[in-house]
């Protein structure tokens, strides 16, 4: 399923976001089944955090944490659903070229990422 989403180069170098997201949801994430339609969410999220350095975020409580929900993860806001509507991570360390797995969060509607450090432009 993730093969659709990112390239599979990047799901099979240890070193990239992407197959840290990747192993991450495999060996740690306990609150999303194989088969559920949200595991693309988390995947995508797990992405940018690992690509935009989250550990080192002014803010980023929840962030990977295997047992919490990521519409509890700080600055993201969720549908009734539990679809990601809003990311508002402005003003927060924020470093790094932003994903393009991101176009895959279908609900999202708002991103705010001003005030931070990122560089470069992600393909669409």
């Amino acid at each position: 399923r993730l093969r659709s989403i990112s390239d599979l180069t990047l799901l099979n170098d240890e070193s990239s976001p992407q197959a840290q997201a990747q192993d991450w949801i495999i060996n740690e994430d306990v609150t999303t089944d194989p088969d559920d339609d949200m595991l693309v969410q988390k995947y995508v999220l797990a992405v940018l955090y690992l690509s935009l350095h989250g550990s080192g975020w002014t803010s980023n409580s929840s962030w990977m944490d295997a047992n919490t929900s990521e519409c509890e993860w700080f600055g993201v806001h969720c549908t009734e659903h539990g679809h990601v509507k809003s990311l508002e991570l402005s003003n927060n360390n924020v470093i790094g070229v932003f994903p393009i797995e991101v176009k895959f969060l279908e609900s999202l509607e708002n991103l705010m990422l001003k005030d931070n450090f990122l560089d470069g432009a992600a393909d669409s």
